[in-house]
């Protein structure tokens, strides 16, 4: 039995371990586009706002956005959530968040005449107060890692509206300038592997510095280790089943 114990000890050390990274995306193109007859050819891609629903003065308006997913190509998603910042809302707009099939469109010429098709509904929300809004798009992201995917935000077909912030919003090239910009976050797994618990920097292997590090740490408490498992690394250390 002890055996046993000490093989699943060395397996689950030596068992690579993918570490997780977090990632912010911005939009490429965002622009909302307006359904009234005399505005159905007007562009508003420098609009510092996105806007979704009716206006009695505007008729109905949806607002459009790209995001490229060149940066997560060959990596495995695990989460994605794209997130607005709602800056006004009138009757708890019911808001629908559809890919869109196109991805050529761009925010300088889209109109509501000229505007892509939308795809399938990803996920609807009840807009209720002026706030962040997420919606969970973990499989288009997934199913697109490497490519653009395009989204639009479309009210529900009543009289529900809500304008959100673009990431034309103070545009001034500073990281506070997005903090109300439309958001795609993504969690991956990057592809680095830690060979051990001892593996600090998650490089494969295990130097003489980081086994040093290991000890001081085990020998002061800041470890989660047993004796058992420092003794295992120690030995697949000393005979060069780890050491770089």
């Amino acid at each position: 039995m002890k055996k046993i114990i000490t093989m699943a000890i060395i397996l689950s050390l030596l068992m690579p371990l993918a570490m997780a990274t977090t990632t912010k995306l911005y939009p490429t193109g965002d622009a909302y586009v307006r359904g009234k007859t005399s505005e159905k050819n007007n562009n508003f891609g420098s609009s510092q706002d996105l806007k979704s629903g009716f206006q009695a003065s505007w008729g109905n308006q949806e607002s459009y956005l790209i995001f490229d997913l060149s940066s997560l190509s060959g990596q495995e998603i695990n989460s994605a959530q794209f997130t607005i910042d709602v800056l006004s809302n009138t009757d708890s707009p019911v808001i629908k968040l559809h890919s869109v099939s196109s991805t050529s469109w761009d925010e300088s010429t889209i109109t509501w005449n000229n505007k892509p098709s939308t795809s399938s509904l990803i996920q609807s929300k009840n807009i209720n107060s002026n706030d962040l809004v997420s919606f969970n798009i973990t499989s288009l992201v997934s199913e697109n890692a490497g490519n653009k995917i395009s989204l639009a935000l479309i009210e529900d077909g009543g009289d529900g509206f809500i304008q959100s912030f673009s990431k034309e919003y103070f545009s001034t090239g500073t990281d506070e300038d997005k903090l109300r910009w439309p958001t795609l976050e993504v969690t991956f797994d990057d592809g680095q592997q830690c060979n051990t618990e001892a593996d600090i920097d998650c490089n494969g292997c295990v130097s003489l510095l980081e086994i040093v590090g290991t000890m001081l740490d085990y020998k002061q408490g800041n470890s989660d280790l047993s004796l058992l498992e420092m003794v295992n690394i120690m030995l697949q250390y000393k005979g060069g089943e780890i050491s770089c």
